[in-house]
C-alpha cells in the first residue's frame, strides 16, 4: 500500500497532449525543408571547397536535424513541472518547468506555425527543442500552457 498516495500523483498532472498535427501542414514542411536541402545545401557542400563547402556541410545538417524532428513526431505532453517531447526515434526529450529560458511562437501568413521551446544552460548557449507543422490554434494553445508552467523569472 503507498503511504504517500498524493506526492506520486503531484508532478505527473497532465495539462496538455498534442499528439495529431494536420497532414496538410506536415507535407507543406516535408516539401519546404526538403527543396531547400536538396537545391541549395547538398550541392554546395559537394561542388565548392573551403569555406562554402563547409557552409553547406552545415546546412544540411541544419536542414537534416529539421526533417528529423517534422517526420519522427509523436506527441507533447506538458505536465505540471515538465515537459515531455517524444520522437518515434531517439526516444522522449524531458524539460523540467525550471529550465525553462522562454517560448517563442513563429507564425507566416499560409504556412504552418512552429513553437521553440528554449532550455536553459549553465554556459553560454541555451539547447532549442521545436515543434513544426502546427495550425494557428494548436500553437497557441500549445505556447499558452507552456507560459502556464514557466517560472516567474523567466517570463519577459
Amino acid at each position: 500500500m503507498n503511504e504517500n498516495p498524493g506526492k506520486e500523483n503531484k508532478g505527473s498532472e497532465l495539462l496538455y497532449r498534442l499528439d495529431k498535427r494536420n497532414p496538410l501542414m506536415v507535407m507543406f514542411d516535408f516539401i519546404k525543408y526538403s527543396f531547400f536541402l536538396l537545391v541549395p545545401a547538398l550541392p554546395t557542400a559537394i561542388y565548392y571547397r573551403g569555406w562554402m563547402q563547409a557552409l553547406g556541410i552545415l546546412g544540411s545538417l541544419f536542414l537534416g536535424r529539421l526533417l528529423y524532428k517534422l517526420i519522427f513526431f509523436n506527441y507533447i505532453e506538458i505536465y505540471r513541472y515538465r515537459i515531455v517531447i517524444n520522437r518515434y526515434i531517439f526516444g522522449d526529450t524531458v524539460i523540467k518547468s525550471e529550465d525553462l529560458a522562454f517560448c517563442r511562437t513563429y507564425y507566416f501568413p499560409f504556412t504552418p506555425t512552429q513553437v521553440f521551446i528554449v532550455k536553459k544552460r549553465k554556459h553560454l548557449f541555451y539547447r532549442v527543442s521545436s515543434v513544426e507543422s502546427l495550425t494557428q490554434d494548436q500553437a497557441d494553445k500549445l505556447s499558452s500552457q507552456i507560459a502556464r508552467i514557466m517560472p516567474w523569472d523567466a517570463i519577459d
